[in-house]
């Protein structure tokens, strides 16, 4: 398997019939990365054949429960599975502290270890790197109001023969405001995947819930020049999304992408990294 980036679920707050709620995955490197669990992501995993005791790295961004609710059904299937091949798994969940000290609770002398990392401890200038030594993460913080939220910036060794990297943020949800955007400056990332929850024509919607447009999202790509942008975290009112590109591609002059579920990003054959 070489590297890509699985979009397992890419619908706003509500799951419809053929959009569930998000959950991003990073598969086909020594490190399999997880990005947010929203419901039924387990049965997004099994449909594209992937084993979640294959997981090593669960990022959870923020306790809205359409980005997390589906980690404890998850982790409850690995521990079965576990159990009946007679096997232990460590897994590493990076999340605010509210959900570690619960995960703590739940989760104890069982075959999946976890290890719930706070994410203020891996803040940008500090790092998590994975125990197979193929990715690199920070947290960055993101404003969606009054609620602890964070981006991760994950920098992955695609050619290790080449020593060749990739870097990519993830922020969802939220605004990146001016810290947010001055810490991708430094970090870089030829790869961002931003929400877009509301068109630009909703834009005063988007602002009273903190989040963000296809505008929004375009301009921080223009700004720190990434390759290509790709907008996720889509409301349901929005059954065309193409308007939605058409809207970024305004102000941005790079690729962009607004994917739907179970559309695959084949990492292995961009060619900027």
């Amino acid at each position: 398997m070489r590297p890509r980036i699985v979009f397992l679920g890419t619908s706003a707050a509500m799951p419809t019939p053929k959009s569930f709620l998000t959950s991003i995955l990073i598969e086909g490197l020594k490190s399999n990365i997880l990005v947010d669990v929203g419901e039924a992501t387990q049965i997004r995993l099994n449909e594209i054949g992937f084993d979640p005791l294959k997981l090593n790295v669960v990022l959870i961004t923020h306790l809205h429960g359409d980005h997390f609710l589906g980690l404890y059904p998850l982790l409850e299937s690995m521990v079965l599975k576990a159990r009946s091949q007679n096997m232990h798994r460590d897994l590493v969940i990076v999340a605010p502290s509210n959900l570690c000290r619960s995960l703590s609770q739940s989760f104890n002398s069982l075959p999946i270890s976890i290890n719930c990392i706070d994410s203020k401890d891996i803040v940008f200038p500090q790092t998590l790197s994975t125990s197979l030594g193929d990715a690199l993460i920070s947290a960055v913080p993101m404003n969606h109001g009054g609620i602890e939220c964070y981006g991760y910036w994950i920098k992955l060794l695609i050619n290790p023969r080449r020593d060749r990297y990739v870097r990519i943020f993830m922020g969802f949800d939220g605004i990146c405001d001016q810290r947010c955007l001055d810490t991708i400056k430094v970090l870089g990332a030829e790869i961002l995947v931003l929400e877009s929850t509301y068109s630009d024509l909703d834009i005063h919607e988007a602002t009273h819930s903190y989040h963000s447009t296809p505008s929004l999202s375009a301009k921080i790509a223009q700004t720190i020049g990434s390759r290509l942008l790709i907008l996720t975290h889509i409301s349901c009112r929005y059954s065309d999304r193409r308007i939605l590109e058409d809207e970024a591609r305004r102000y941005y002059s790079g690729s962009v992408y607004v994917v739907h579920d179970l559309d695959m990003i084949p990492i292995y054959r961009l060619k900027f990294y």
